[in-house]
């Protein structure tokens, strides 16, 4: 599968070389990234789309296709426009250049309180909400005995500058809302106020359903508790006048004590709107803006608050004028009958993309989509963002014009590969849902050899039998100087955008696999060199099985248990199974030396061994989970539930093993191998012996890519416990010493030895 996936890569050179390219302004790039960012925080943060209520694809298809089209300003406005129309929710819309409106207000000195007489013995109150504590309020008459004679009265606590910070809409809800509230409420109860957002504890796979170390779900939490009247209650009509600038919170108190039918709410703005939760404003491209909403807004019985009574732009100063005849209207109105409301869906549906596996070359709008959909992945969940080689998001910008100009399914697989490349993680998968792509005719095949680098050197490490061809033209450890024609090196560079490799040491251990390979029965011409002479071999492209890599690969020439030098008791951590581990464990604290080969990929038996490895706790690895909520959209991030520990605790503290621990590893030692030998350190003293790990840990999670494809990435954040990351670097390695040519030419294990020699005194 990697030589099949990775083999496209060739084949996309080659033709987007040929290709005729369309070329794209810097305005219509950042137009098209700005639609993808916009369509990520929606897909992840936006009630509708996980509650269900919207399919997040349908909401980036229509947009993504009709500015791939024409990614002009007049287009992109109307795209990003009936975009944020298909989320069906008020609140969510682009903004209009004219900005939010100023309240229109009745005061002659709006930063005072004013009190108005209305027809019937009622009362007109304009409070603003930036008074100086309970002596300005005292000059209104306002709760004391007389407010009480009043046959109504219309609060007005809209603000005189709504461009100064919020804080005094807030100070208002500290300072008086409490006495209004319980004065109108008497003895009936108001219910909470309870708000829920997004909450993902790391990335929650789109492609797998086996149960991981991610979830995601509503994160709730209660803005005021439900509040029990004791008193007489005021008993007559009542009504707040807001403004859409108005403080969240204070309109949201406003409509929770409309809801059980003892006032209503004026709201002065521009419909629509909705009083369903939070909004953030976002900015786009061209220097416009959107709203949207990021959270749902309910009270504590489970039901949406009741919308304002009336919502209407005040554009009149009288106490003749129509706003005030509107006052008067809703004071003759008011009822004792509390206002209907729906209940709020609870049900959680994790947004998750379609693969659009019928084709491999799917259409514009859907290779665009599979870029959306990897990148803001990554941007939000991603523990390891900032270790990459580029800046995350100018890889988005990078990217657009590749998946745009892909002329065919094999371009594609280019552009996909390459925007996966640029996590440098080799957990950077990619695989198919059908079982062969074109690539496979075009570069799918190689001949009967198996390449490697030692000492910097691309050697031929095995030579494989074929009937159809004369394979004695080559040995084992003949250098390979070019590839049909193309030096050795620039042939190896090729492939550099094409492969998800965390260091240097994973790169070249998987490019080797990728050089020799074309068509089937194509032939591939090697310049070689052996004992200081050239010469030229061509070989035919005749088979798509790897070869045992016997001469390199030490842990197949080995039992899984074994003794060495009388006291070391080797152990084929590749090889190790659950009940050979079992037994393993009752029997190791009576061992001097324990050699742990960790030069493969082991079978879970590390948490079966390392609590026999100490006789108290210890601390050995540090987790990182992004905790993604909406405060991520402008950067903010929580820490709760993100950091936490692997402790490992001991087994049996009287018969821990006390001898000691070496470990071999080297470039193929990745993910569980790294994460085991991280639990052996920090159960005890170890001595890791070998070179560079793969650099590449944590659960791997999986993103939907149309076309039928899935690509993987790291997950979690793996860490010593000082904070120390793995990613990119590999585990502490105590002895660098990696093999040679000669020693590999002589049978020798040189790091097997080393270790040896080490143990030994030597």
């Amino acid at each position: 599968m990697i030589r099949l996936i990775a083999a496209v890569a060739i084949a996309c050179c080659s033709l987007q070389s040929a290709a005729q390219r369309t070329s794209y302004s810097a305005a219509e790039i950042d137009r098209l990234a700005s639609l993808g960012k916009l369509w990520g925080m929606l897909h992840y943060f936006h009630p509708h789309v996980l509650n269900g209520s919207v399919v997040t694809d349908s909401l980036v298809l229509p947009a993504a296709r009709q500015l791939a089209a024409d990614p002009s300003a007049a287009t992109y406005q109307q795209a990003v426009a009936a975009m944020l129309a298909r989320v069906a929710d008020p609140a969510t819309k682009l903004i209009l250049a004219s900005g939010p409106r100023q309240p229109v207000r009745l005061l002659t000195q709006p930063q005072r309180a004013t009190v108005h007489p209305l027809p019937g013995n009622r009362q007109y109150i304009a409070l603003p909400t930036d008074i100086e504590g309970e002596a300005e309020l005292a000059k209104t008459g306002f709760m004391d005995d007389s407010w009480k004679k009043s046959a109504g009265i219309v609060l007005d606590l809209r603000k005189a500058d709504y461009q100064a910070p919020n804080w005094s809409d807030q100070q208002f809800l500290s300072d008086f809302f409490p006495a209004i509230r319980n004065a109108l409420l008497g003895k009936k109860k108001m219910p909470s106020l309870q708000e829920r957002v997004a909450g993902h504890n790391g990335f929650v796979s789109q492609t797998q359903t086996t149960p991981n170390v991610y979830s995601s779900g509503w994160r709730s939490n209660v803005l005021t508790p439900s509040v029990n009247g004791n008193e007489k209650a005021y008993g007559k009509p009542f009504v707040f006048v807001l403004h859409q600038n108005s403080h969240a919170e204070l309109i949201w108190q406003c409509l929770l004590l409309s809801a059980t039918g003892v006032c209503q709410v004026l709201l002065d703005g521009t419909p629509p709107y909705t009083a369903d939760g939070t909004t953030t404003t976002i900015s786009l491209s061209d220097a416009l803006s959107c709203q949207i909403r990021i959270s749902d807004v309910y009270t504590g019985t489970g039901r949406r608050l009741p919308p304002p009574a009336d919502v209407l732009p005040i554009t009149d100063t009288s106490l003749q004028g129509g706003f005030v005849k509107r006052c008067v209207q809703l004071l003759q109105t008011t009822s004792s009958m509390v206002p209907s409301t729906l209940a709020i869906g609870a049900e959680y549906v994790y947004p998750k993309p379609a693969r659009y596996g019928s084709s491999l070359y799917p259409d514009a709008d859907l290779r665009l989509m599979a870029l959306y959909n990897w990148w803001n992945a990554i941007h939000y969940f991603f523990p390891y963002k900032h270790l990459t080689d580029k800046a995350w998001d100018t890889v988005l910008y990078q990217h657009i014009p590749m998946m745009l100009q892909a002329k065919d399914s094999v371009a594609y697989m280019l552009a996909v590969r390459s925007m996966v490349s640029d996590i440098n993680d080799s957990h950077g998968f990619i695989l198919n849902m059908l079982p062969a792509t074109p690539a496979r005719a075009l570069y799918g095949y190689w001949p009967p050899i198996e390449l490697g680098y030692i000492e910097n050197k691309l050697v031929i490490v095995d030579v494989g039998r074929d009937s159809t061809q004369d394979m004695s033209q080559l040995q084992p450890w003949d250098e390979i100087l070019a590839i049909d024609g193309t030096p050795a090196a620039a042939a190896a560079e090729k492939w550099r955008r094409y492969i998800a490799s965390s260091n240097q040491s994973t790169y070249y251990r998987d490019v080797v696999r990728y050089l020799p390979n074309g068509p089937k029965n194509s032939k591939v011409t090697l310049q070689i060199r052996r004992n200081g002479v050239e010469q030229t071999v061509t070989l035919l492209r005749s088979g798509r099985t790897n070869l045992p890599k016997k001469a390199v690969d030490f842990n197949q020439r080995y039992a899984t248990l074994q003794t060495m030098q009388d006291s070391v008791l080797y152990v084929n951590m590749g090889s190790l199974n659950s009940v050979q581990a079992d037994s393993l464990a009752k029997v190791l604290h009576k061992q001097q030396v324990l050699l742990l080969d960790m030069r493969n990929y082991p079978q879970g038996t590390a948490w079966t061994l390392a609590p026999r490895l100490t006789s108290v706790a210890r601390k050995a690895v540090l987790f990182d989970k992004p905790f993604v909520t909406p405060a991520h959209i402008f950067g903010g991030e929580t820490q709760e539930n993100t950091n936490s520990w692997f402790t490992v605790q001991p087994a049996d503290q009287q018969n821990a093993f006390r001898g000691r621990v070496f470990i071999l590893c080297n470039e193929q030692t990745q993910s569980q191998a790294e994460y085991s030998i991280m639990m052996f350190q920090g159960a005890t003293q170890c001595t890791v012996v070998g070179s560079q790990t793969a650099g590449a840990d944590g659960n791997v999670t999986q993103v939907a890519i149309p076309g039928g494809y899935e690509a993987s990435f790291s997950g979690l954040g793996i860490l010593y416990p000082d904070g120390t990351p793995t990613q990119r670097r590999g585990i502490r390695v105590d002895v660098q010493i990696k093999p040679t040519i000669e020693g590999l030419k002589a049978g020798k294990d040189e790091v097997l030895q080393k270790a040896l020699l080490m143990i030994a005194g030597r």
